[in-house]
């Protein structure tokens, strides 16, 4: 007789992803697109939006952490009084 050992399963893989658009909802390309951890205001990761269509993708996600996305495109101007939205992974009430 031959025992197989238990083998951790692997962390689930959870993702942030979306569209850098501009306040009419343009799509708005090769913005830098931060994510920070809202418990400690720590940047996890950093990526530049599509040129073409906008989108981004965060890897760097942890189960039952909260997060805040902030995209900056060069040369623009800030807008005073925008806000971010909190991202919670997973959703509450899941």
């Amino acid at each position: 007789m031959f025992l197989f050992g238990m083998l951790p399963l692997p962390a689930p893989r959870l993702f942030i992803s979306g569209v850098t658009r501009d306040s009419a909802g343009a799509i708005l390309g090769s913005c830098t697109v931060s994510l920070f951890r809202t418990l400690d205001n720590l940047l996890m990761e950093a990526v530049v939006s599509d040129a073409t269509t906008g989108a981004y993708s965060f890897s760097s996600v942890g189960l039952g952490e909260e997060y805040f996305v902030v995209a900056y495109k060069q040369g623009s101007p800030d807008v005073a009084g925008t806000t971010v939205r909190t991202l919670i992974y997973p959703p509450l009430g899941n």
